[in-house]
């Protein structure tokens, strides 16, 4: 179940993952990758943006990486994947501090609690669809969720910490206690897979990001719905809220990151890479800096993993740097002076922005 830096370090056993994660980074891995860094803008006027430098890589995981979460403290990193493991490290020295080993099969997500006592992971694999909730300090586990009939590959935290949301190949999004495991409600709007899940600031309102090309915003604990966003052609990968609760922001497999307004739906800006310069192939992840001022898209070009920063005040990218391998999740640092991002390889990678 845990594993302290003193224990027993058992065999890991790779195991294949969910035919449809693991046929997207086959697909991914297809295609051919340069990694000479190519700026790009969405300004009026081309100029040369800063790469983000890279400041640490950890080497804990003995397989593919799928998930990673920054604490809310910004001294711990959790990243999990393939392996069966969540590792908590230190995010500035990279050194492992615990090994959770609850999961018996791949484990597509992971999440801090907000108060960063509690760590959630979500199985992903066809040997394991539960949510397990532990303690960060001791990896004891609190409470097991068996509620989905497929993979979860999404979580997200309520802002008070008392519920949790997951999500995945199901279709539907369980919203639960994290006390006593029981199911709040299960939203059953989506008509496909479910890959991106975001809670409003105040608490009321989810929102889920699908592959049916629609984010849906609902009541929380109700599930009545607010509005259905019909913006993306393709399939809707991620969706983060903004920090002040008013905007939220959506990436698609249409090669856009649209942001749009949280109560009507209204869109308010699309960003896109130049197409003369990036082609990405879809927006994978999305996500908001701590401070709303800046937002980040990570999308795939080729095999390549590629996150773009723009400024949401002007709309331009103030920062972009580019992987040799194809990026799977990223997430801010809580200072937005950082972005740590994994590969679908065995890396986890810090990088500075500000």
């Amino acid at each position: 179940m845990f594993e302290d830096l003193d224990g027993r370090k058992g065999m890991l056993t790779r195991r294949v993952v969910v035919s449809r994660l693991m046929s997207l980074m086959v697909t991914l891995g297809t295609l051919g990758c340069s990694t000479t860094p190519v700026p790009s803008s969405v300004s009026p006027t081309p100029k040369t943006l800063p790469f983000a430098s890279l400041l640490l890589t950890y080497h804990g995981h003995s397989s593919d990486i799928f998930a990673v979460a920054w604490s809310p403290d910004g001294k711990s990193i959790a990243s999990a994947g393939n392996d069966r493991t969540v590792r908590v490290w230190d995010a500035r020295t990279a050194a492992t501090n615990i090994i959770y080993r609850g999961h018996t099969d791949a484990i597509g997500a992971v999440a801090w609690s907000p108060d960063g006592q509690r760590i959630a992971s979500a199985g992903a694999g066809p040997g394991d669809q539960s949510v397990q909730v532990w303690k960060k300090a001791t990896g004891e586990r609190i409470i097991t969720y068996l509620g989905h009939s497929n993979a979860v590959l999404t979580l997200a935290w309520s802002p008070d910490g008392k519920y949790l949301a997951s999500a995945g190949i199901d279709q539907r999004v369980h919203v639960w206690s994290t006390t006593t495991g029981k199911t709040v409600l299960t939203y059953q709007g989506h008509r496909d897979e479910v890959h991106g899940l975001a809670w409003s600031p105040d608490g009321k309102y989810l929102a889920s990001a699908s592959w049916d090309k629609t984010v849906q915003v609902w009541e929380a604990l109700s599930g009545k719905p607010l509005l259905i966003y019909r913006g993306h052609t393709g399939r809707v990968s991620g969706v983060a809220w903004s920090p002040d609760g008013t905007t939220l922001a959506s990436g698609s497999w249409d090669r856009t990151l649209q942001t749009w307004d949280a109560t009507s739906g209204k869109r308010l800006f699309t960003y896109q890479s130049n197409p003369k310069q990036l082609r990405p192939e879809l927006f994978r992840t999305v996500a908001w800096s701590h401070s709303g001022k800046r937002l980040a898209g990570l999308t795939v070009d080729g095999e390549c993993g590629i996150v773009e920063i723009w400024d949401t005040n002007r709309g331009d990218q103030s920062h972009i740097f580019r992987d040799s391998f194809s990026i799977l999740d990223m997430a801010w640092s809580p200072d937005d002076t950082r972005i740590v991002s994994i590969s679908g390889e065995t890396l986890v990678k810090i990088w500075w922005t500000a």
